[in-house]
């Protein structure tokens, strides 16, 4: 029997090569967009928490300064004076000025 004609592999339908190809077609783009998606995800995510951290410890320092404002005079005291440019009665204030203020001014 090997003799007949029906131990010869068959050729596959052309159609059925072409719809499984076409599946596997779609399915790699779709999984190729998908990966390229989470790639752009994973970058941003990454500068967000970034950010995220950054605006952290801002909050615990203004956290810190708030409570020293609120229980601590001499920092209160500090502030006013650095901010609002006040002194204490009989102080004598000195403005020292750098040398290229100086020499703009002449």
């Amino acid at each position: 029997m090997s003799g007949s004609g029906g131990d010869r592999p068959r050729r596959p339908d052309p159609r059925v090569v072409l719809i499984v190809l076409g599946i596997l077609g779609v399915g790699y783009l779709y999984v190729y967009h998908a990966v390229i998606q989470y790639l752009r995800v994973r970058r941003v995510r990454a500068v967000v928490e970034r950010r995220l951290d950054a605006a952290r410890e801002r909050n615990r320092r203004l956290e810190t300064e708030v409570r020293l404002l609120q229980s601590d005079e001499a920092t209160l005291e500090y502030e006013i004076r650095r901010q609002l440019g006040y002194y204490a009665p009989g102080e004598q204030v000195i403005v020292l000025r750098s040398s290229n203020t100086a020499a703009s001014e002449r």
